[in-house]
């Protein structure tokens, strides 16, 4: 009977270590990925652009790509949807263009019917509940530059 206890005890012993030692790798491994994005982190404004399978093809720096999706919502006021996405919308290209002073990001999301969707994340020192979201039906010759995200790179 004190072996079978024995075992038993050794067994939880080693189920205790095992759990311990998973969540340590866990959390280093969280730490890891964290410092990683922060030693990433550009010295200035930035735009990351993502295809449809959402893998990373390009990172702009340069300020006349970051001034037009800035100016973006200034020059298409006209164009702005009252009403939600289309069903069948299908994503072509993400843009995510991130303001370093602030930590605001902004989420451009380019669908191959025309349509954007702009969603806004103000710094974090404001309420989840203030994230702004914004339709537009584009015209041939801003889908076509939004399209190839090649054309922004100086």
């Amino acid at each position: 009977m004190a072996t079978i206890i024995k075992k038993a005890n050794l067994m939880k012993t080693k189920v205790i270590k095992a759990l311990v030692a998973v969540f340590l790798l866990t959390m280093l491994g969280g730490c890891r990925s964290s410092q990683s994005s922060v030693t990433t982190k550009q010295p200035r404004n930035w735009c990351d652009v993502y295809n449809r399978s959402g893998k990373r093809i390009a990172t702009f720096t340069s300020q006349k790509a970051i001034n037009y999706f800035s100016d973006f919502p200034k020059k298409a006021a006209g164009n702005v949807k009252k009403a939600s996405l289309p069903v069948n919308s299908q994503i072509n290209y993400r843009y995510v263009i991130h303001q370093r002073i602030k930590n605001e990001k902004a989420t451009w999301r380019i669908y191959t019917n025309k349509y954007a969707v702009l969603n806004f994340h103000p710094h974090h020192g404001m309420s989840s509940q203030t994230t702004f979201r914004t339709i537009w039906r584009l015209n041939n010759q801003t889908y076509a530059e939004v399209s190839h995200p090649q054309n922004f790179k100086s």
